[in-house]
C-alpha cells in the first residue's frame, strides 16, 4: 500500500494536489476536451495563514470546489468564465425572435445607454450583486430614468440568466441568488421612490 503523499504541515494531499518546494500549492486537472490546466494558491485551505512577502488569493480547494463542479456539469471552466455580460445579452436578444421591434430598440437602447459601459465586459460569473444595484443607484442619481426603465433594465438581466442557465449551467444557483438580491434591491428602491413622491403630495 502507497504511502499518502502530505504537505509540509502534515496534511493529507488529494488527487492532483501538490506542493512545491517553496511553498506553493497546486492543483492539476483535465477538462471537458482534454486540456490539461493547473492553478496555484499559497494557502491550501482558507485558513491557512500567509508568510511575508506571498500575495493573497483563493485558497487552493476553494478553486477545487469550484472547478469539480464545473467538470461534473460537463462545462468548460476557463470559457464559461470569460464570457461576458456583452456577450450573454447579444445571445439573449438573438434568441428573442419574439420580441417587438419597438421592445427591442427598447432593450437595446438601456442596454447600451447604462449597462454596457458599466459592466458590458465583464465576465458573468465575476459580476457580484453589489456591482448591479451600483449601477441601478448611477441610474437613479445620474441618469435620472424612472422606475419603468430600472425594471426593463432588471428584465434584461433576468433574460441574461437565462441563457446563462440554459446554454452554460455555471453557477445558476448563484446567478439566480445575485438576481434575486437586485430584484430585492429593485423593490425597496421602487417603495423608497413611492414613499417620497407621497411625502411631496403631502407638502
Amino acid at each position: 500500500m502507497s504511502e499518502k503523499r502530505r504537505d509540509s504541515k502534515g496534511r493529507v494531499l488529494r488527487n492532483g494536489e501538490s506542493q512545491r518546494s517553496d511553498g506553493k500549492y497546486m492543483f492539476r486537472y483535465t477538462d471537458g476536451t482534454g486540456e490539461r490546466h493547473t492553478v496555484y494558491s499559497w494557502k491550501l485551505v482558507s485558513t491557512d495563514k500567509l508568510k511575508e512577502g506571498q500575495r493573497d488569493s483563493q485558497a487552493l480547494r476553494d478553486m477545487e470546489k469550484r472547478i469539480l463542479k464545473d467538470l461534473d456539469d460537463s462545462i468548460k471552466t476557463r470559457d464559461a468564465e470569460h464570457t461576458t455580460v456583452d456577450d450573454l445579452f447579444d445571445q439573449f436578444m438573438d434568441i428573442r425572435k419574439d420580441l417587438r421591434e419597438s421592445s427591442r430598440c427598447c432593450y437595446n437602447d438601456i442596454y447600451r445607454k447604462h449597462i454596457k459601459p458599466v459592466i458590458g465586459h465583464r465576465p458573468i460569473g465575476r459580476v457580484k450583486p453589489t456591482e448591479i444595484q451600483k449601477l441601478y443607484q448611477i441610474m437613479v442619481s445620474e441618469s435620472g430614468v424612472n422606475p419603468t426603465t430600472a425594471q426593463k433594465a432588471h428584465s434584461i438581466f433576468c433574460g441574461i440568466r437565462s441563457v446563462h442557465a440554459c446554454a452554460n449551467r455555471i453557477s445558476t444557483l448563484r446567478f439566480c441568488k445575485m438576481l434575486w438580491d437586485i430584484g430585492t434591491y429593485a423593490l425597496q428602491w421602487r417603495l423608497t421612490q413611492r414613499r417620497s413622491e407621497i411625502k411631496r403630495l403631502k407638502r
